[in-house]
Parts: structure tokens; sequence; C-alpha cells
């Protein structure tokens, strides 16, 4: 079989004898409109660096923009209707609310579409992943793991059931971070809860969802990075993924971080005032403000990974499942007024034979193809998105084929499901 230059392992500057490996690397709610200001003063270097050398664009998602919908149509190239992650939670019968989990996915992921050729996968804290698939060809952290970080340590067993192959459970334990300061140290991310009792000491910041519980998510944060740093230098898998969601969970409580008149004005702003869109530049310049110690983190996250790979044929892919907007009653991209579309992420794409500058048109069913494509593989018959092969110098012929979901043998935890209800509550996304 003819292989395409990039899975070939074609560098820019000679020829490289590793086969191609393909890195994905998502940041919920990451978006040009709070990076692009921190890029031209200069905060960012590398990332500013990443943006001249890639090929990049606003990554186009969907309504609703919710996390376990979006990042599982990354995963699959599909839409909700097909690959059945509609929501948070739903209904069973008796009235009873549990979370969406893998068990309710319909369509493969793409670590399920690698297994039929024979290579294999890391997958870190993904959404729809748990529990993981005991015939796995690969390793997965599903995205219950995390929640290990608000556990004691003598209750770390009990997550075992997260990890494939449960006999990686014990070189991933020490790498659990159960202490807040020493993960503000190693994430150099702003205490947040600080910040708020000094600009805000008359509001009780555990009426603020996500920043009641800032200290646990900055902890899973700190667990994710460990485990997918430990991971990353193992030789032996063909697709990376993982998923960090800071950005994201600062941007929920952004908005009580703003002068309060200012949030007065957008909250009462009509959408065709002539200063609306004025209110709306100033309010996000101030949220990129905030924001920043959240983006050299993630830029931190972004140099160990791409410096590593370089030498290792990696293709990466830096993207967010959506972005930042303010619209007539604050900053909500769930709900959103009729009319405002969802706002658009970031994507970046990186190494071996990519051309840089920006695409013209890029979404969230685009990655899937693009990833198997970019190994020589055929490109899903059903799937919604596209390979963005104009990001590439060369690829082979598209090849297309119909790929369904194995079965995966896995059945619903009530301990996993207690445990997703609760973190919900705690971002504010169920009551």
């Amino acid at each position: 079989m003819l292989l395409s230059a990039a899975a070939a392992g074609v560098r820019c500057g000679g020829q490289s004898k590793d086969p191609l490996k393909v890195a994905l690397l998502g940041f919920d709610g990451a978006n040009w409109n709070t990076i692009d200001p921190l890029l031209a003063a200069g905060k960012l270097p590398f990332l500013a660096e990443m943006k001249k050398r890639c090929a990049w664009a606003d990554f186009e998602t969907f309504n609703p923009a919710k996390s376990h919908i979006v990042w599982t149509s990354i995963a699959t190239g599909k839409t909700m209707l097909k690959h059945g992650i509609l929501d948070f939670t739903y209904l069973k019968e008796n009235n009873l609310r549990v979370p969406y989990t893998k068990n309710e996915l319909r369509e493969p992921q793409l670590w399920h579409i690698l297994e039929q050729f024979h290579k294999r996968s890391t997958v870190v804290n993904w959404y729809a992943t748990h529990p993981p698939s005991p015939n796995m060809n690969g390793i997965l952290v599903s995205n219950r793991f995390r929640r290990a970080a608000i556990r004691r340590a003598d209750m770390a067993e009990k997550f075992i059931d997260s990890v494939h192959p449960t006999s990686l459970f014990s070189s991933l334990k020490p790498l659990i971070e159960r202490d807040y300061v020493r993960a503000l140290q190693h994430t150099g991310v702003e205490n947040y809860l600080e910040t708020f009792q000094t600009k805000r000491p008359n509001i009780d910041p555990q009426r603020i969802p996500v920043l009641r519980s800032f200290d646990t998510f900055l902890k899973q944060e700190a667990t994710v990075d460990h485990i997918s740093d430990f991971l990353f230098d193992r030789p032996d898998w063909d697709l990376f993924a993982t998923y960090f969601r800071l950005p994201d969970l600062v941007q929920h409580f952004a908005w009580f971080l703003l002068d309060p008149d200012l949030r007065k004005e957008i909250a009462a702003a009509k959408p065709d005032a002539p200063d609306t869109a004025g209110l709306h530049r100033q309010a996000t310049l101030e949220v990129a403000r905030i924001l920043e110690p959240v983006y050299r983190y993630m830029e931190s996250i972004l140099k160990s990974f791409i410096e590593r790979g370089r030498s290792r044929n990696v293709l990466f892919l830096v993207m967010s499942d959506h972005g930042f907007a303010f619209h007539p009653g604050g900053y909500n991209h769930l709900n959103l007024p009729e009319g405002h579309p969802a706002p658009p992420g970031i994507l970046l794409i990186d190494g071996p034979g990519i051309v840089p500058g920006r695409l013209s048109e890029a979404s969230v069913f685009d990655v899937a193809p693009t990833v198997l494509h970019s190994l020589d593989l055929p490109v899903g018959a059903n799937m919604d998105g596209r390979s963005l092969k104009e990001a590439f110098k060369s690829l082979g012929k598209i090849r297309r084929k119909a790929y369904t979901l194995q079965n995966t043998g896995s059945t619903r935890q009530g301990d996993s499901d207690r445990e997703e209800l609760e973190e919900l509550k705690s971002i504010g996304y169920i009551q």
C-alpha cells in the first residue's frame, strides 16, 4: 500500500524514520477572543509562535455547546443525533436522572476505529469514556479517574475500574494531586478564591457555581496534567488524546470578577443598541486579563508536549469545543438567546508537512476525518465532517469505510453516576 507523505513520516527538512503519530490536545472553552489580546501584548510567546507556524482556524461548533456533546462529536466526527450523547443527563424509568456516559454512545470514537487497524491509543480524561472497554487496544484513563483527587488516599482503590488496563493503576496512583497549594504552584494559576474575596468582599464565593469548588477542579486539572505527561512519554501509542477544562471553568465565574457597573450595563444592553458591541469588547478584554494565568498554564502544557513530540514525528491537533462571547444578559455558552450562534473555539494543527496559515473553515466534525486521513486510514463513510487536507502539504487520496461501534461490554455504575451528578451541580449545569 502506498502511504501518504504525512503517514510515511515526511517532515519539513528531512525524512523521519518513525511512523506518524497523532496527538489531540483539548482545552475546553479556549478562544481567540481572549487569547489574541494577550498575544498582541506579548504575554504568550510560544502560542504566538505556534499561530505563525501552524495551520489554524476559528473552530466552528454548534448549539447546544455542552461539553459532553461537543467533545463526543470531536472524537466521532458525527452529530449528537448520530453519536447519542444528547445532554448532560437524561431521565430513566421512574424519573431517575442519570448522566450520559459511554453506555449511551452509539458511534465509535477514534480510538475504537484505530483498533480495527491494530493501532494503539492512549486516552486521558475524554468525555464518554467511562467505564473503559475491557478489550481496548491501548491505555484509557476515563473521565471518572480525575475525581480521585477529591477522595482520601485510602479510597483511591475504588477508582481502579476507571483505568484500562487496571494493572496500570498502581503507577498512576502516586500522580493524583490532592493538595490545593501544590496544585497552584504546579499550574501557576491564580488563586481565584482569594482574588474573589479581595475584589468582592460582600459576596460569599459559595454562592457562585464553579468558584465554590475551584480548589477541587484545580486539583483534578493537575492530576490530569501529571497523568498525561507520564503517559505521553510511553512509546506504545499511535493516537494520544487528552482533555483539560480549566479555561472554561474560569470563564464561568470570570463574569463575577468584572466591575459591577460594567456587568449591569451588559445585562441591560439591547442587542441593537449602538454601544452594546463596545461594552462587549471592553468586557472581553477584562476577561482576557483574568484568564491570562490559565492561558500561561495552557501554553506551558503545549510547549512541553510539542517540544517532546518534534523528535517523534507527532502531528498535533490543539482544539477547544467552543469559544467565549458576551450577549445581552452576560456570558453563557449553554443556553444562548435565539439568533446567537455558539461562539467558535480554537484549532491549531502543528507537525510534519503542515501548511502554515489560517484555514477558511474548520468545524468540530472535521477532527476525526482529518486524523484518519493523516494516518492514511479510511474516513468514516457517514462522518459529518471532512478532512482538512488543505492544512497539509501532501496527503493521499481519501478512502471511505463504514465503521460501527462494537459491543464494549460495560454496564452502568451507581457510584460513578452519583459523582457525575454532584460535579454537574457544582459547575451549575444542573440544579
